[in-house]
């Protein structure tokens, strides 16, 4: 790809006496905006995407975002964020902060409540992301979003449905047959389970002391308990139909319980980069937050450590996307066997990575950050041709005592932003380095 521009050289005559012509070779800047461009394109396919600018007024959406909230293009343009959320919280300090981290460049990620056109209250998962200019500073924000909606409502009804089992079961320990769940607004496996309580509940109460028993093991987590006193004629029946009902229970709670196991393998996946393997930035975002309020709280120094692939686009570009793949691998692997087990290390974002170093001082991450280094550029990464590709790092640490700071964000914020300065140190100074920042 090249850009040209010719410019006519004019005699005195005022007609062009000769042409000057100058070439650009913008091939590296092209093909990395095709690629920026794809990576937007699969967004814009998958999650709902919109841009405000800094005071939190809409720039565009698009199609995932409308279909979501229920509104056309031109209805939202020029419209403040608020019209998405409840009245009484946008009027709070909590909204107000909220944009005021993202002026001040700080990403926010959370699962959020916003309001549909319709009225209705829509849960999203997102990333709201502060996009910078060329000289550093926040020009926009960007949110990337996914709806959750029913995730939430199906725990929601899963929690009350719990508290109403409990009620009721309670109730009838102490000898009141007539307490009912509530039906309305239960579906599926949920409101199988609560059906299947106020059957049983109706149909024991002429054998309260078997349906007690039977009750008091599913309450104790025993779902094996079974009626077996014979009983003639209706109450033949009723026994019947409570141990039926019994193991219809049984396996919904059992489907309930797999919903919760599953429910918490997503979670572990959403925490976790599918790449190299390592837990993910929203991880390591949550993980720093923690520790550096447990260091408050313990006096204790905290330490972050940024990793970052030099010339990694280079190793792509040469030895294809599969073997960066692989370098990504092993360079998560080779840092990961340097931490110790109370560390936490994340896929901060591309090729670079991050680390808390749970009570480190400055001495001791220069000498986790001068291992990693070695590690890396110790022995190089098959290429997956019978070759080799020779890999280095740049690293900036970062190291403080709590008590210089008046909140645990804000000691989380500095040792992320100082670490970032020192990786941009260490390509300075000519890469493969470690380079310490206050």
């Amino acid at each position: 790809y090249e850009d040209a521009v010719i410019a006519p050289i004019m005699g005195d005559n005022g007609k062009p006496m000769k042409y000057l012509g100058v070439r650009y070779d913008i091939t590296e800047a092209e093909i990395e905006r095709q690629n920026a461009r794809g990576i937007l394109d699969a967004i814009n396919q998958s999650y709902a995407f919109v841009e405000f600018d800094l005071s939190g007024t809409v720039l565009s959406a698009n199609d995932n975002f409308l279909k979501v909230l229920g509104y056309t293009l031109p209805e939202i343009v020029g419209k403040h964020h608020r019209l998405f959320v409840a009245p009484t919280f946008a009027a709070t300090e909590a909204y107000a902060q909220f944009w005021r981290d993202l002026n001040a460049g700080k990403a926010q990620t959370d699962v959020f409540a916003r309001v549909a056109k319709d009225g209705r209250e829509v849960w999203i998962q997102a990333v709201y992301a502060p996009v910078c200019d060329e000289m550093g500073r926040v020009a926009k924000i960007v949110k990337i979003a996914t709806d959750v909606t029913a995730e939430v409502v199906a725990n929601r009804m899963l929690k009350e449905a719990v508290e109403q089992a409990r009620q009721v079961t309670s109730a009838a320990r102490d000898g009141d047959l007539t307490q009912r769940i509530p039906l309305e607004g239960k579906t599926g496996p949920i409101g199988e389970l609560c059906a299947g309580v106020n059957t049983l509940m109706e149909t024991t109460s002429v054998i309260f002391d078997d349906v007690g028993r039977v009750f008091g093991a599913l309450a104790a987590g025993d779902l094996s308990q079974r009626i077996s006193r014979d009983y003639d004629g209706t109450f033949g029946k009723v026994k019947e139909d409570a141990n039926a009902t019994s193991e219809r229970l049984a396996g919904i709670i059992a489907i309930c319980f797999e919903n919760v196991v599953n429910h918490e393998r997503l979670k572990h996946l959403s925490l976790s980069d599918p790449l190299t393997g390592v837990h993910n930035r929203r991880y390591f975002d949550q993980r720093l937050r923690e520790e550096a309020d447990r260091a408050r709280r313990s006096r204790r120094p905290l330490s972050c450590l940024f990793v970052d692939v030099d010339r990694f686009k280079s190793i792509n570009d040469r030895f294809g996307h599969p073997a960066g793949d692989e370098v990504l691998r092993g360079v998560a692997a080779r840092i990961k066997a340097e931490l110790r087990l109370s560390d936490a290390l994340g896929r901060y974002g591309g090729e670079e990575f991050a680390a808390v170093l749970v009570d480190g001082d400055a001495g001791m991450a220069m000498a986790v950050g001068e291992r990693v280094r070695a590690a890396v550029a110790g022995s190089p990464f098959p290429d997956g041709a019978g070759g080799h590709i020779p890999v280095t790092v740049s690293l900036g640490i970062a190291s403080a005592m709590p008590d210089r700071f008046d909140s645990a964000a804000r000691l989380a914020a500095h040792l992320v932003a100082a670490a970032d300065r020192g990786v941009y140190r260490a390509k300075a100074d000519g890469r493969n380095c470690v380079r310490a920042e206050d």
